[in-house]
Parts: C-alpha cells; sequence; structure tokens
C-alpha cells in the first residue's frame, strides 16, 4: 500500500497559483491505483485445452491421420506425371 501512495503523491499536481493553471485542477481525475493491484485468475486457453482433450479422446486424431494418409496415397495414384 505504500508504493501505491507514492505513486499517487508522485502523479498528483502541486497546488498551483494562478487562476489559468488552478483551471486544469477540475478537469484532474486521479488514477483509480485499485485495479493495479489487482490479480485476475484467468485461463485464457481453458477452451483450447478442453477441444484438444476431446479430439484426442474421441478417436478424432486417428481418424484425422489415417485421412491424410489416405489421401495421400490417393493422391499420388491419381495424379498424371
Amino acid at each position: 500500500m505504500l508504493v501505491i501512495h507514492l505513486v499517487q503523491d508522485l502523479i498528483t499536481p502541486p497546488v498551483l497559483s494562478s487562476l489559468a493553471d488552478s483551471w486544469h485542477l477540475l478537469f484532474w481525475h486521479p488514477i483509480d491505483s485499485s485495479l493495479l493491484a489487482e490479480q485476475f485468475n484467468t485461463d485464457v486457453f481453458a477452451n483450447t485445452r478442453g477441444w484438444f482433450q476431446n479430439f484426442i479422446q474421441s478417436g478424432q486424431a486417428w481418424a484425422f491421420a489415417i485421412g491424410l494418409i489416405l489421401g495421400y496415397v490417393f493422391r499420388s495414384l491419381t495424379t498424371y506425371g
């Protein structure tokens, strides 16, 4: 928490004396530092991992490999030259 308060103190503008400079204080919005300290526990590859596990467990990987081999054999037998 000490670091967050130090950062807020560094980015807070000093009290300004002239009216033109103090006009900027009306539009000054300090940064919400609570977002900096939050930690998010997300798994970005959860859907991909589930899809891949289903692909392997359902036998689709074997069907894909056999299809590649038979497709290559069929292509090599039907091409001229």
